[in-house]
Parts: structure tokens; sequence; C-alpha cells
């Protein structure tokens, strides 16, 4: 995406700008139902291209000198190696302007590309991947499917499934939040503009939004209803309720010590996402190194520390364990970090 970059630090809010249209929604699920299916509002994937303009895309990769990766069944071992994927893209773009609480950032991306970096933390090793979006709608969402394509309570799929099944030629994917892995579980669900929960979840803890208009906020969930995120911003994109928030307005928000209260362990994998300043998207899966006291892997506050330590000023905690899971495409071949049990949604990226 030529031109500039948008940040609004209140409540870490981050506009890209020429970023999406407003447009009107496919359908509304207020819960998932028998009828309910993976749906996009198809016109987030045509913003600031223009009607009659054609677009072709390519992929490509380099892989520097000190990088190794493996395969489907293994992990990768070594310290900060590091492969990269790009897409191109021709289309033009439009600007928006900023309101007078954004501060201005230029940018000269003009595709959509990935850096793979395989690194290790006190014996743990970890996979981070920065992504640099032509647009935004290039970041999607994709929910498990049962046998009649419905997604709803308690539908998983292999991670390899997700991956083949989704939209788009996919280069990059972790698990997200399993938003429907109970009849009990609250919190609002928005999937590639779509709307698929409206239940309001009261566990205190934030959410994380992506608006239409490119911009992004974390935020307690009980402090805002539904159809105000909902409509917020030209309307909301993809809104995950898992957590915590890791990084809040650039200060971690995790303490030292502190885990999920019901949801995870610290001998836990990890998966994670952070946005820098300059509207770059990094992802993180962690495994556990069983050569630590106890067995642990990296803890909450580690996997907020690494992500601000690469410039993220926000960052949310997705589901972790035996869920986590990435992958990620470099040369047209395909590698697993970590493949994940069967998961009920990705978040990904495509070419």
């Amino acid at each position: 995406m030529k031109g500039k970059l948008q940040i609004a630090f209140l409540a870490a809010s981050l506009t890209l700008s020429g970023g999406l249209l407003g447009a009107n929604l496919i359908a509304t699920f207020a819960v998932p139902s028998a009828e309910a299916t993976n749906q996009t509002d198809e016109s987030l994937f045509d913003f600031d291209k223009g009607e009659d303009s054609e677009s072709s895309t390519s992929s490509s990769a380099s892989e520097s000198s000190s990088s190794s990766s493996s395969s489907k069944g293994g992990h990768h071992g070594g310290h900060s190696s590091t492969t990269s994927s790009s897409s191109e893209d021709s289309s033009t773009s439009q600007e928006s302007e900023s309101s007078s609480d954004q501060v201005e950032i230029s940018t000269d991306a003009e595709k959509t590309s990935i850096e793979v970096s395989l690194k290790d933390y006190d014996g743990i090793s970890y996979c981070l991947v920065k992504a640099e979006l032509a647009y935004l709608s290039d970041l999607r969402s994709w929910m498990a499917e049962d046998s009649s394509g419905n997604v709803g309570v308690n539908i998983k799929q292999d991670f390899e499934d997700l991956i083949n099944d989704a939209a788009g030629d996919v280069i990059l994917a972790i698990d997200g939040d399993f938003p429907f892995w109970s009849t009990s579980r609250k919190g609002y669900v928005i999937r590639n503009g779509v709307s698929y929960r409206t239940t309001q979840r009261s566990d205190g803890e934030d959410d994380l939004a992506i608006f239409k208009d490119g911009s992004f906020m974390v935020y307690n969930e009980a402090d805002y209803d539904f159809d105000t995120i909902y409509n917020m911003n030209g309307g909301c994109y993809q809104n995950w309720s898992f957590g915590p928030s890791l990084i809040k307005n650039g200060e971690i928000s995790v303490e030292v010590d502190e885990e999920i209260s019901g949801k995870s362990m610290s001998a836990n994998q990890r998966t994670a996402m952070g946005i820098t300043e300059d509207g770059k998207f990094y992802f993180l899966a962690s495994e556990v190194d069983g050569s630590r006291q106890n067995g642990t892997g990296l803890s909450l506050y580690e996997v907020a520390s690494i992500l601000q330590d690469n410039g993220c000023v926000a960052a949310y905690n997705f589901d972790g364990g035996g869920s986590s899971a990435l992958y990620y495409k470099v040369d047209g071949k395909g590698y697993y970090f970590n493949e994940g049990r069967d998961l009920g949604d990705i978040v990904y990226v495509v070419a």
C-alpha cells in the first residue's frame, strides 16, 4: 500500500490510509446456527483498486544464508534464521484524511510480504513472522466448517485443512481464538466484515478489533456494546475475543507472572499477534522447552517483551497450548512451525 500509514494512539488505534471502503455486509448472525457459513464482505477485497483496474499477483522469495527450515512433520532449530516471501499487486490507492488525534507516517510498501525468523529465547524455540500488507484485506480469518460447510459450536478442522479451505493464496497462518468452543462462551465474533456472535463477555478481558477504515483497537469488551463496535470507524472488519492483550498503547499490559485463568498454564506454547507504529504485523508461535524448570514455555510477559522489542505498540494473545499453530510459505513451499491440534479458526495473510 503505497502512501501513508496513520496512527491513533488513543485506545491503541491504528489507521492505515487508503483503508477499506465502507460496504454493506452480506449477512449477520447473532449466534452461530446450522445455516452459518464462512462469509466475507466481498467488496473488502476490491477497495482502492478501482472497478476497471486489472491486477496480477506473483510469488517470490529469497532465503538468507543463515536460514534453516523443515517441511511438515518437523520443527525448526537454530537461532535467528530468516526467510521471506512476497506478492506483487498492481493497483491504485486512495488516501483518507487523518483526524486531529492521528500522526501520519510514510510508507513505500507496494506489495504484501512476509519475513520469517526462527529464534531462541532462553532455550525455547519460537517463530516470528513480520508481515507488511499492501492491503489490509490481505489479512483475513477463516473458521472451521463441518461436512456441510457450516460453522458453529465445537466445529473443528485440522490446521492443514483450514489453510487449504481458506479463501486466497495463503502465505502465512496462525491459530485464532476458537470462538465457538462451547455453547456457554460469550464475546463478539466478527470475521471478514460479517457478525457471528453479539453476546458480550463479562470476564474483564480485552478484545482486538480491526475496522474497515484500517484502524484497530485493543479494548475491554465490557466497556462497549456490540452495535458500537460493529459500526465504529466505517464498520468492524475483524473482532477477536480471547486475550489477554499483551501490549496496549505501547506499554506491556500483563504482569511478569500473569497467566490466563482457566485457559492457560505457564508450560503452554504461545500464539500472538502484534502491530508496530508503522503498520507492520508480527505473528509469533513458540514451543515448550523440557529443559526449563518444570518444562515451561514462554510466559505471557516474555511474549509481550519479544513483540515490544520488535517495535509493536499493540499485541494480542491468541489460543495457545496444543492449539498453537503457525504456517508460512516460501518459494511456493509450505512449512509448519507448530501444527496444532484440530482448530476452530485461523488468522492468515494472502498473497
